[in-house]
């Protein structure tokens, strides 16, 4: 009897062990499986941006140059009569600027020429409006560029087309429309629900918000992912306000 309760002190104790070990164990993979959530989300991100600036990149079929000439650039070639190549860069365009004002042995004299005095006095002042516009539409971009760099999130309440949409974003930038709109590049967060870890607090689908269209908004510091709780008290706030 007493070896039989003996080996059952140390069959028990064994047991604790390997309890103590899987306890461990299962910490330790919990804290890895939270970690690599965390690296995946960056990913997606990331994923997510790369996948926006593809689409702004025209077909193989109607290539542009990555660096085009400036507007100033094109103008003074036209001033000059410099032809300038399809898809030909600013860099390009800079050089047969720079030949065409050396084969040009007669130098520019103000007064000389009424017609071409007033072109260029033209052109200076469409220089000026357009340098103005670049100056208003950077500092109107600015302020959310700045948001998207420190990873915040906005309570936005922004009318589409008939509807009113109440979300919950998270902030990546700001850029200007050809006709001239600001659009906030954001994406929505949800809710998502993992086999392993429960809910989770995700980025979903991509929204470009036209700035006029925006009837409140507050930002807010980024939710974390296991913050669903935080999320949902959020998301009924905003939507207090429809």
């Amino acid at each position: 009897m007493g070896n039989t309760s003996v080996i059952d002190r140390n069959h028990d104790t064994k047991l604790q062990r390997v309890a103590y070990a899987l306890r461990v164990a299962v910490g330790y993979a919990t804290i890895f499986v939270k970690a690599a959530c965390r690296v995946l989300v960056q990913l997606y991100r990331l994923l997510a941006h790369v996948v926006r600036w593809l689409r702004q990149l025209r077909s193989p079929a109607d290539p542009e140059p990555l660096d085009p000439p400036t507007e100033k650039q094109l103008r003074y070639a036209h001033v000059l009569k410099v032809t300038v190549p399809a898809n030909a860069d600013k860099w390009e365009v800079s050089r047969l600027l720079t030949e065409a004002k050396l084969r040009n042995a007669t130098p520019y004299v103000p007064g000389e020429d009424p017609e071409l005095d007033e072109q260029i006095r033209q052109e200076e002042e469409e220089d000026q409006r357009l340098e103005e516009e670049d100056r208003q539409r950077e500092q109107a971009e600015r302020p959310w560029q700045e948001y998207g760099n420190a990873n915040k999130f906005m309570l936005v309440v922004f009318s589409r087309g008939k509807s009113t949409v109440a979300e919950i974003v998270q902030v990546n930038g700001a850029y200007h429309t050809d006709r001239g709109k600001l659009k906030i590049e954001t994406e929505a967060m949800k809710i998502v629900k993992d086999r392993d870890l429960g809910p989770l607090v995700m980025p979903g689908r991509y929204i470009a918000i036209s700035l006029e269209k925006i009837q409140w908004h507050e930002i807010i510091d980024e939710i974390d992912m296991h913050e669903v709780d935080k999320f949902k008290k959020m998301h009924a706030r905003v939507k207090s306000h429809i």
